[in-house]
């Protein structure tokens, strides 16, 4: 199994990957702004029974949004989605209300800048709407059924 778990910071990735583990049995590997080379992303995905806690959208949108030498392009992104699909990967965005990623960030003792952010979920729900990408709401559900939902869709083919 192979799944990556993107969105913006303080929608829930890592609990829900944590608790994905639990139910796959996989590795939780998280990405960060150090690996940012579209070879990189390609021999990472090809391993197997391995949990994305972001990958190669989380690229795009925060060099985007951040001004950052983009190392990605749609294409290749495009590129990327479509043949990871191919192999049987899944690929799910977390989203969340704004005033509840400031509560999330916040108790992280991390900053909150509502444009930047605004625009960081917007560009994640837009890159979801271009690429079919299924948005899971972290709301009112608890982490292990948001787990639950996403393990459940990601062994039907």
């Amino acid at each position: 199994m192979k799944i990556i778990i993107e969105g913006c910071d303080g929608v829930g990735k890592s609990e829900i990957c944590k608790e994905l583990k639990l139910w796959t049995g996989g590795s939780v590997v998280h990405l960060d702004e150090n690996i940012n080379d579209y070879r990189c992303f390609v021999d990472l995905a090809s391993v197997d029974n391995i949990i994305f806690d972001r990958q190669i959208i989380s690229e795009v949108v925060y060099s985007k949004v951040f001004g950052r030498k983009q190392n990605i392009s749609f294409e290749d992104l495009h590129i990327f989605l479509y043949n990871y699909r191919k192999a049987g990967g899944k690929v799910f965005i977390i989203d969340r209300e704004l005033d509840e990623i400031e509560k999330a960030l916040k108790e992280r003792n991390e900053d909150f800048d509502y444009v930047k952010m605004m625009q960081i979920r917007e560009l994640y729900l837009d890159i979801a709407r271009l690429f079919d990408i299924p948005v899971v709401k972290n709301k009112d559900i608890k982490i292990p059924e948001i787990a639950e939902e996403i393990y459940n869709e990601s062994t039907n083919f």
